[in-house]
């Protein structure tokens, strides 16, 4: 006889690991701009000084530092609709393979996207770009939609 053991649930760790994975080109950002200004860097008001380096930083690594700031920002934008998604699956008891699928697929899409959005410097490639920012949207908007489908006919509303 044997049983079978449901699939451990992983899902609640991409909350935290999303959030460490938009740290990532706010640090790279940060480090390529240092680099190209001889490692100066005002910790006590780093964005303003951040902006000051634009006259003296080339252009191309300027620009490449404001995309990696965007990155960094949309991450954090995104946070609280993956975060919200994985817990109201996870209040849905949807089962955890999808849990997991969703939010490795999801975490994917999203590292695909900061090295897409670091990257792109025409308008044909940002097309790309925002294609793979609607699917990580569209993996938020899945659970959300599966767990309200569960939750609307009475299904679990706790953990």
């Amino acid at each position: 006889m044997s049983s079978i053991v449901p699939a451990a649930n992983y899902s609640l760790y991409a909350i935290p690991a999303f959030y460490v994975l938009n740290l990532a080109p706010h640090i790279y950002g940060v480090n390529i701009l240092k680099k190209a200004n001889n490692g100066t860097a005002d910790k006590a008001n780093p964005r303003a000084h951040f902006q000051s380096l634009k006259t003296s930083t080339p252009r191309e690594i300027y620009d490449r530092y404001q995309r990696a700031e965007a990155a960094h920002t949309n991450g954090f934008e995104n946070l609280p609709l993956i975060a919200a998604a994985i817990i109201c699956g996870n209040m849905a008891r949807l089962d955890p393979s999808t849990l997991n699928t969703v939010a490795g697929v999801f975490l994917t899409l999203r590292t695909a996207y900061i090295i897409a959005y670091i990257r792109t410097t025409t308008q044909n490639w940002s097309l790309l770009r925002s294609g793979i920012w609607m699917s990580s949207v569209g993996c938020c908007f899945y659970l959300l939609g599966k767990a309200g489908s569960v939750m609307a006919n009475g299904g679990p509303l706790a953990l």
